[in-house]
């Protein structure tokens, strides 16, 4: 029979199809006509689609059984083909994510024993060995076979509080220091040291971790002005959360330097001369004979929580003095003392100090300047979110008259500030002198400029909280001030502001004091 079949649509879109035949004598019948690779077996129809045939028709062609079975046979096979050729790309991509995964995984295992490693080292490196309760318990650390840890007990150190330990310490120091990665380690108890060197330069970084008191001798004649001197030392770190008790009760009686120029200075507690690259940390000092910390001659130096303290009427017990040194950043720290919480002498630039509590004391002072001569100007310092609290000063600039050297003050920010019951809030001195000894005529030559006080907050015990009396020979130069809000503290009122040569201004509206008068 010779049969022509027809699709009305397009087949190659997948549509609904319709049967239609033209020759001389097919069997038409009206059943569903189903695709299936282009020929319908039930039917016999070829290339149709799903259709009712309602208005078509669907012809059986004569194919024969053997036909119908060999085309159902390599209609099978190709499904077979397809569903093997699926089933191994969903095979391969299995396998290509299981591995995928698998190198994450061990890409992530490696970094983080490589964050292990690191935080290891830093732990060992900064805080040192762990010590017990009691007694000293330090994980031995070797470099080619050589003991890293120098304790001082075994160098002949007594917990007595009594027996000089100042040999063993030293002995101690000697060991550390010649070894790079060297740890000084002073166990629980109380120690005796009337005094000690520890100088450099080392071979390496070297550790000084105290869990235990070091203790000061009484005698406040000593020969050197420092109790304990870390002397050209870099990458030194001083950590553990020990306390260096200086004895001062012994000698603040005995001090006379409030009263005259020529008077016989105590010893600071802790002087570091000549100390580069190096962090302090954790630290106590109690009842220094006169500085606590003395920095001078040093350069990039870290000084974090440290807790610094003297009784409100210790005379001349800084927390922390810097001089002629670059680089300092002290913070989160508390200093309560009898004079300022921290000074910066002469020769001090990018000295940055934040998070300092200060109460009681002095406040945080820079200078005095022009005492001496050869000083070194002062430049970059910036103080902020420090908090005052029962001090005589706040932020306080101050320079005798009449000046031995004409050195500058300039680049400075004091922001953030908050205030509790302190005299001078704001302060800039240039007739300073503290000895009723003191000629008080002439100008101060410490020339003044680029000063800003932003967001100083808080209560004064005074009414005038801003007190700029600047030098007539060498008037304070752009001193600004931004977002004051400084009331009395027994009133409530607002407070002044009094200023004498100087170019000032407030910036900005609502401020108290708003200006000077």
């Amino acid at each position: 029979m010779d049969v022509q079949v027809r699709p009305m649509l397009n087949y190659t879109e997948n549509k609904l199809m319709k049967c239609h035949y033209w020759g001389p004598s097919a069997e038409v019948t009206s059943v569903p006509c189903y695709l299936m690779n282009g020929y319908n077996f039930q039917t016999k129809c070829h290339n149709v689609g799903k259709s009712t045939m309602n208005s078509g028709m669907c012809v059986k062609s004569s194919y024969t059984n053997e036909q119908q079975t060999t085309a159902s046979a390599n209609s099978g096979q190709r499904r077979r083909r397809n569903e093997l050729q699926q089933a191994a790309a969903i095979a391969n991509s299995n396998e290509h994510e299981r591995r995928r995964s698998t190198v994450l995984t061990e890409r992530l295992a490696e970094i983080e024993r490589k964050k292990r490693m690191v935080w290891q080292r830093v732990r060992e490196k900064i805080e040192g060995q762990r010590m017990s309760e009691n007694n000293v318990n330090l994980q031995k650390c070797y470099v080619q076979g050589q003991n890293k840890i120098f304790t001082v007990t075994d160098y002949g150190a007594v917990t007595d509080g009594k027996t000089d330990s100042s040999k063993a310490f030293l002995n101690a120091w000697k060991g550390a220091c010649a070894t790079d990665g060297g740890v000084v380690a002073v166990p629980s108890g109380t120690f005796f040291v009337s005094g000690a060197t520890f100088e450099g330069p080392c071979n390496g970084e070297t550790f000084f971790q105290t869990k235990g008191t070091i203790r000061a001798s009484s005698d406040p004649s000593l020969d050197e002005d420092y109790w304990i001197l870390f002397d050209e030392v870099d990458r030194l770190t001083i950590s553990g959360n020990g306390t260096f008790y200086g004895n001062g009760e012994s000698a603040w009686p005995r001090n006379e330097c409030d009263k005259s120029l020529a008077c016989k200075k105590p010893p600071t507690s802790i002087k570091f001369h000549n100390v580069r690259n190096s962090v302090v940390r954790g630290i106590n000092s109690i009842n220094s004979k006169m500085f606590h910390l003395n920095l001078h001659k040093c350069e990039n130096v870290l000084l974090k929580n440290l807790d610094i303290i003297a009784p409100v009427d210790s005379p001349n017990t800084d927390g922390i003095h810097i001089g002629k040194s670059s680089g300092i950043v002290i913070t989160a720290s508390r200093i309560s003392t009898g004079d300022d919480c921290i000074s910066m002498g002469d020769g001090s630039t990018n000295i940055n100090i934040t998070s300092v509590w200060c109460g009681p004391g002095h406040g945080i002072s820079i200078g005095s300047l022009g005492k001496y001569k050869n000083e070194e100007d002062v430049v970059g310092i910036t103080v902020k979110n420090c908090t005052f609290s029962d001090t005589d000063n706040g932020l306080r600039v101050k320079t005798w008259a009449p000046s031995s050297m004409p050195v500058s003050v300039s680049n400075v920010t004091f922001a953030d500030i908050k205030v509790n019951n302190v005299e001078n809030p704001i302060i800039i001195d240039q007739y300073y002198c503290p000895h009723s000894s003191c000629s008080r005529k002439g100008e101060s030559d410490v020339g003044i400029k680029d000063v800003k006080f932003i967001n100083v907050r808080g209560t004064s015990a005074t009414e005038v909280a801003v007190n700029l009396q600047c030098s007539k020979s060498r008037p304070c130069q752009n001193i600004e001030f931004v977002g004051l809000d400084l009331i009395m503290k027994r009133t409530g009122e607002p407070t002044t502001a009094s200023c004498s040569n100087a170019d000032n201004e407030f910036v900005g509206p609502g401020q108290v004091p708003a200006r000077c008068s």
